[in-house]
């Protein structure tokens, strides 16, 4: 079927591109549109294909078409091709439909992408805003998105949130890595690991892994950064106190109960609380300034 796809699109694309005599940045059109879609979807099921044929289980040895390594190997290979690059570059493509539709080329498109590029990384210009990477999980120093005399629209978040997040980020790490044991060798100074993660382990563990994967690259960024770009990795923060919670709750102590729900009331709390930094709801003077818990949040 990958195939298939994949043949039929590469005729549409080709054909009529050929036919309306257009070069690349002319490129555009419902009927071109399909042609793309049809390649990236006969990509995906060609790779589809391929992962599932390793996966195949067969009484005997004649489908075993690599060793058990090879297919794991092979089967990583895979996932990862399929599900950091070719599903998010399909996803990423697809946003652009709507713009090819409406008489816009490819040309276009990569100048939109190149314009971003040359924006991103030559953002150097200091901003009385800006935020280092290394200063997001603290909250130092939060964005004003728009400000009008008492009401504001204060990019904060909930302190709670992000103050509470890193233990729990640690806590939900020694649950995934409880049954893993590290030593050094004596001698050879190796690291020998022993020990099992199991599926039950390996969903915290891939929270906190994500949440590396989102925050950490952001420290080779050249541009200057905000609090904003924390949003995807504070994503798995909220996971992690999630996880927390729902492990406090089921606890057999009773005090893990009242922690979990303290916390919970409390966290509303200073939503509730912050609100109108949030929303742009003008406040007295006297409670706006309330809001300034350090100098840094001014």
């Amino acid at each position: 079927l990958g195939l298939l796809y994949l043949g039929i699109g590469l005729t549409v694309w080709r054909y009529l591109a050929t036919k309306a005599g257009q070069t690349y940045d002319e490129f555009g059109g419902p009927l071109q549109i399909l042609g793309l879609l049809l390649i990236m979807a006969g990509g995906i099921g060609i790779l589809g294909g391929v992962a599932g044929m390793i996966r195949a289980r067969s009484a005997g040895q004649q489908a075993r078409l690599f060793s058990p390594l090879g297919r794991l190997l092979l089967g990583v290979a895979l996932a990862f091709g399929i599900f950091f690059m070719i599903v998010p570059g399909y996803v990423y493509a697809l946003t652009y439909v709507p713009m090819l539709a409406n008489g816009h080329s490819l040309g276009d498109v990569r100048d939109l992408n190149r314009m971003a590029y040359d924006f991103h990384s030559t953002l150097k210009t200091p901003h009385p805003y800006q935020a280092p990477w290394d200063t997001w999980p603290i909250l130092m120093r939060p964005v004003f998105f728009y400000l009008g005399g008492d009401a504001k629209i204060y990019n904060l978040g909930n302190p709670l949130i992000f103050w509470l997040g890193m233990p729990a980020l640690a806590f939900v790490l020694y649950r995934a890595l409880r049954f893993v044991r590290v030593r050094v060798e004596q001698g050879t100074a190796n690291l020998a690991v022993r020990g099992r993660i199991t599926a039950k382990e390996a969903a915290p563990l891939f929270v906190v892994l994500t949440y590396l994967g989102f925050w950490l690259p952001w420290a080779a960024q050249p541009r200057i950064l905000f609090l904003y770009h924390y949003l995807p990795a504070l994503a798995f923060v909220i996971l992690a106190l999630a996880y927390v919670v729902d492990w406090l709750w089921h606890h057999e102590r009773r005090w893990a109960r009242a922690v979990a729900v303290t916390f919970l009331v409390a966290v509303a709390a200073t939503f509730a609380y912050f609100y109108p930094h949030l929303a742009a709801v003008s406040v007295p003077h006297w409670l706006d300034e309330s809001y300034y818990w350090f100098p840094s949040w001014r």
